[in-house]
C-alpha cells in the first residue's frame, strides 16, 4: 500500500517492486490509488506543473512564470521553490519571489507558461510557514455566517464539523477564523444569495456594498 501510494505521487523505480511483490503475493492488480493534483476540467498542463515543481524543488532549480493576481493583473515571476503546501481547498507554491525580494506564497492555478531555470539556488525553509505569513499579511477575523441548506454539500466539504451547527428550520451556521482580505470577500460572494454574514458586522457591511455595486452593472 505504502508502494502504491508512491507510484501516485511519481516516486521513480516503484513499478519494479510494485510487480515483484504481487507476484510474491499472488495480487494481481496493483493500481488502487491515483492523485490527480489538478482541478476538474483543466488540461493535462495543469497536472504537468506539479512534476515540473517537484523536480524544481528536489533539485533547487528556480523557476519562471507568469502569474494572474486576485485583480488579474499580470507579472513575470522568478522563483526559487522551496514547498508546495495545500490550504484552503487550494494548491500553492511557497518560495522565495526574486521580483519582491521576500518569501510568497503562490496560488498554483494562477501561474501560466511555467519553466524552470538552468541554475541552481541555495536557501533554507522557514521552520514554522502559517506562522511566518500571518506574521506578514491580513489579520485573523472570526466570521458568523448562516447558509441555506441548498449549499450544505459545500459546507460540508469546506468547513471542518465542529464549525457547523444545524438549526431546525434547515439553516446552517458557521463560526470559522479566517484571513480577512480581498480573497475571503470573493468566497462569500461566491455563495450568492445562499450565504449571509451575521458577524462581525463591518465584513456584512463590506458584502452588502459589494452585492449593491453588482447590482447596478444589470440595471
Amino acid at each position: 500500500m505504502s508502494l502504491q501510494s508512491l507510484r501516485a505521487l511519481e516516486v521513480p523505480d516503484v513499478d519494479s517492486v510494485l510487480n515483484k511483490l504481487s507476484a510474491l503475493f499472488n495480487k494481481q492488480s496493483t493500481n488502487w490509488i491515483d492523485v490527480d493534483f489538478s482541478h476538474w476540467g483543466s488540461s493535462g498542463n495543469e497536472r504537468q506543473k506539479f512534476t515540473v515543481l517537484k523536480r524544481a524543488i528536489l533539485n533547487q532549480t528556480p523557476v519562471t512564470f507568469d502569474y494572474f493576481s486576485s485583480y488579474g493583473e499580470k507579472t513575470e515571476r522568478t522563483v526559487e521553490p522551496l514547498k508546495i503546501l495545500f490550504k484552503g481547498q487550494s494548491w500553492y507554491l511557497y518560495g522565495y519571489c526574486r521580483m519582491k525580494k521576500d518569501l510568497r506564497l503562490f496560488k498554483i492555478t494562477r501561474m501560466k507558461n511555467l519553466k524552470p531555470l538552468n541554475e541552481i539556488f541555495e536557501r533554507e525553509i522557514a521552520n514554522d510557514i502559517e506562522q511566518y505569513f500571518k506574521s506578514k499579511h491580513a489579520r485573523d477575523v472570526t466570521l458568523v455566517i448562516k447558509f441555506d441548506e441548498k449549499v450544505a454539500y459545500r459546507i460540508y466539504d469546506e468547513f471542518d464539523p465542529t464549525c457547523i451547527r444545524k438549526h431546525e428550520d434547515g439553516y446552517f451556521t458557521v463560526a470559522v477564523i479566517f484571513p480577512e482580505d480581498e480573497w475571503v470577500y470573493g468566497y462569500i460572494l461566491s455563495y450568492g444569495c445562499y450565504a449571509e454574514v451575521l458577524e462581525p458586522i463591518h465584513i456584512r457591511e463590506i458584502i452588502k456594498r459589494k452585492f449593491e455595486e453588482g447590482l447596478k452593472k444589470y440595471l
